[in-house]
């Protein structure tokens, strides 16, 4: 082998070295130099004022009121319904009544149903079909449908009393509504109410002095537990 030969074989390791290091070293100063970049930003840019809060949009006491009052109007109406026997009257608007030449309808499409006391009024849209209607409670009911005297189209239908098992019956449905509007998932129930007037609150709590905080929670708080009064005391007199 030559001389030259030898001495290019005994250069190259070195060579391979140097490209190693300058390589290594480049990348770190990149590295050194994205950090400090990015340590100058961090130095230059403003911390961003967060903004001030407006504390009374977070709560609307008169509109959690006027839900609340909602709620307890629509658990005295399921309750009204309950005790009036609204399963009675559902078997009155889904009768069948024959108006002859095998032509049938329900009878809440010929005619209105109405509760009044232990009665259930039945007006006809059409004074022909009275018959059809008074003979269709009789044959399929087997309830009496008296004419009222002063209006040819209404029929007067005396509800019997209600058994103790019915009365149970009406009693159950009646507690079950109280508990679905109290506390269910529902969004009308008092529960549901509390919740949806509570969360932007809690939302803003970091923003918030600890005297409003408390302020804001306990105004929530307090007409909920009147409006829950007021529906247990509903409920007692329901039932």
């Amino acid at each position: 082998m030559s001389a030259r030969l030898i001495f290019q074989a005994a250069r190259r390791p070195v060579l391979r070295g140097t490209h190693l290091g300058v390589a290594q070293f480049s990348t770190a100063r990149a590295v050194l130099k994205k950090k400090e970049r990015h340590a100058g930003g961090g130095k230059a840019s403003k911390v961003a004022e967060e903004p001030e809060i407006d504390i009374s949009a977070l709560l609307d006491i008169k509109e959690v009121e006027s839900s609340l009052e909602k709620t307890i109007k629509a658990f005295n109406d399921k309750a009204k319904l309950a005790k009036q026997g609204s399963s009675e009257l559902q078997r009155f608007t889904q009768l069948s009544v024959n108006l002859g030449k095998t032509h049938e309808q329900k009878l809440n499409e010929i005619a209105t149903v109405a509760t009044r006391g232990n009665k259930v009024m039945i007006v006809a849209f059409d004074p022909k079909h009275v018959k059809y209607i008074q003979s269709a409670v009789v044959g399929q009911l087997n309830m009496p449908a008296e004419p009222v005297a002063t209006d040819k189209q209404t029929l007067a239908v005396t509800i019997p009393p209600n058994s103790a098992s019915k009365k149970d019956s009406v009693l159950r449905q009646i507690k079950e509504d109280f508990e679905h509007f109290k506390q269910s998932q529902s969004h009308h129930s008092i529960a549901a109410i509390r919740q949806k007037a509570l969360n932007p609150i809690k939302k803003a709590r970091t923003q918030l002095t600890a005297d409003d905080f408390r302020k804001l929670n306990g105004q929530v708080e307090d007409v909920v537990k009147q409006y829950t009064q007021k529906l247990t005391d509903a409920f007692k007199k329901a039932s």
